[in-house]
């Protein structure tokens, strides 16, 4: 009996081990919008409070459409249904906006920009990568997080480097800390 070969590279597609990685879904129209995630072949563990489940999740909602019901399939199915969903969401609104910024912000010209620690692609690059290192934790204490951010780039040898740390976290816009 032969037995078909594993994709190769397919360990990649685990959440467990990478926070880059949508998971295998798709969405039903059930009377509400249900997002159904197929975690039978993830290694960890199938819920919203697992930092690589949440990022994998994030991964999916920051580009497609936000539902009222999200299920993670595997032998038993867990439901989170919309109250539990808003903290998700937020932050997948943060993420999708990072995306955005870093896909149509053009890379600073000036080689000090590139390389300073408080150029906004940098740093919105960076708050990118903390929200999906550690969602649970951005999304417990968004605004700490800001704040933290803001206060060690704040000597920062540059003298553009406030006006960049206030756009690249949102603090101008209005969004009351929103990357």
């Amino acid at each position: 009996m032969e037995c078909e070969p594993r994709s190769v590279g397919r360990k990649q597609l685990i959440p467990a081990l990478s926070s880059e990685v949508k998971c295998p879904h798709n969405y039903r129209n059930d009377d509400e919008l249900l997002l159904e995630v197929e975690c039978s072949e993830c290694p960890g563990t199938q819920d919203l409070t697992n930092n690589r489940c949440l990022a994998g999740i994030l991964q999916i909602l920051c580009s497609e459409a936000r539902p009222n019901i999200i299920i993670l399939k595997r032998h038993i199915h867990r439901r989170y249904r919309e109250s539990a969903l808003l903290p998700v969401l937020e932050a997948a609104s943060d993420l999708a906006a990072m995306n955005r910024a870093l896909s149509t912000r053009p890379e600073p010209s000036d080689r000090r920009c590139q390389t300073c620690e408080a150029s906004v692609p940098r740093l919105v690059n960076r708050v990118r990568r903390e929200l999906l290192d550690s969602p649970m934790e951005f999304i417990s204490d968004r605004r700490g997080t800001i704040t933290r951010l803001h206060e060690e780039l704040g000597d920062v040898d540059c003298m553009h480097a406030p006006a960049c740390v206030r756009r690249a976290l949102g603090v101008d816009s209005g969004r009351g800390g929103n990357p």
